[in-house]
């Protein structure tokens, strides 16, 4: 009885130390909530922000045609297809580095050295913890199994060192170790800092860039402070930032953005046609003149640009699009403006009033 009675205080005083430890260890995965509070950009958002983008090569390169130098058929494909092209280059960059966030965790242990590492099968396999890659027992694919992959990293980092030590997965290459950390510099969207990295390649000192899109980063600019770093952020308080960020004045300039980019797909859908004529009438290769037509066995007589080749299409069909677009743009632009204009202006005097 004695015996079974030390045993169980024994397993006690084990699980006490191993929920010390827990509570010890700060795991860090990526945050959405942190990504959009320092002004990054989802993989949605980028696709968005290509939508609006996109428009603006073909209207600036009909624009520059049809004012600054004639582009010909050859060359406006040419410029099409260079700009286009860095434009998709430039999604699949951001896509890229999302991806490269996502897939890295940052973890520091219960004698407070950071380590980072990157998300994968491995992690479930050291456990014997491949379940909660399908937890449900369902057949999702790929995408649902990196879903979850991703999701529960944190229950499988917890414990690690049950199996295998840390100096052991340093050297598999899994993990990466930061110590005599100094020079901190903490950005809008970065942290910058010098560290002694140890890796399954040896160790270095060398500039280390950790995006603020984890989880708690509070907790992780305190730790490479030197600061206390035990309590995380409320989140009340980041939700509060996030509200208190949308000003009026920001959805303000939004909302003008985002309807630039409107009247600019309408803009090129509209106008394009018009647009390639001016630029042939600019260049002198479409001239005004006056021909005769026969219809009925009467002859009228029709205003028109012409080529030398023949070519023509009648003044009254051309332009007649322009106006009507530029009137819709800043009718609503104005509109909107002014509207959100007073309600600035009632929400300060109410303020006034208040005070008074």
């Amino acid at each position: 009885m004695k015996n079974n009675k030390k045993s169980n205080i024994n397993n006690k005083a084990n699980k006490n130390s191993k929920n010390n430890k827990k509570k010890n260890e700060y795991i860090f995965t990526y945050s959405g909530i942190e990504q959009k509070r320092h002004g990054m950009s989802s993989p949605g958002k980028c696709l968005y922000i290509f939508i609006g983008i996109f428009p603006f090569i073909p209207l600036i390169l009909e624009l520059v045609s049809c004012f600054v130098t004639y582009l010909d058929s050859r060359k406006f494909k040419m410029w099409m297809f260079i700009l286009s092209s860095i434009l998709v280059i430039w999604l699949f960059v951001q896509i890229f580095i999302f991806i490269n966030r996502i897939f890295h965790v940052l973890m520091i242990d219960e004698n407070g050295v950071l380590y980072r590492l990157k998300i994968s099968n491995f992690w479930y396999k050291i456990k014997n913890q491949t379940i909660l890659l399908n937890p449900m027992g369902t057949s999702g694919g790929r995408l649902l199994r990196l879903f979850y992959m991703i999701n529960n990293i944190k229950l499988v980092l917890q414990n690690i060192s049950d199996t295998v030590t840390y100096e052991e997965l340093i050297a598999m290459g899994k993990l990466e170790k930061f110590s005599e950390i100094s020079d901190v510099i903490v950005n809008k969207k970065n942290i910058c800092f010098n560290a002694k990295v140890k890796s399954a390649s040896g160790e270095r000192i060398k500039k280390v860039k950790i995006a603020r899109v984890y989880e708690n980063d509070f907790q992780i600019i305190s730790y490479l402070k030197g600061e206390d770093y035990s309590k995380p952020e409320l989140m009340s308080k980041i939700m509060e930032e996030l509200h208190n960020a949308k000003t009026s004045v920001k959805k303000m300039i939004n909302f003008s953005i985002n309807w630039i980019c409107i009247m600019a797909w309408i803009s090129v859908i509209l106008l394009s046609s018009d647009l390639g004529k001016l630029s042939k009438i600019n260049a002198g290769i479409y001239k005004e003149s006056v021909i005769e037509i026969e219809k009925n066995d009467k002859i009228t007589e029709i205003e028109v640009y012409i080529s030398d080749s023949g070519d023509y299409f009648k003044k009254s069909e051309y332009g007649n699009l322009y106006k009507p677009v530029f009137v819709v743009f800043f009718s609503v632009e104005i509109i909107y403006l002014v509207s959100k204009a007073t309600d600035i202006l009632i929400d300060y005097l109410k303020k006034d009033e208040k005070n008074e």
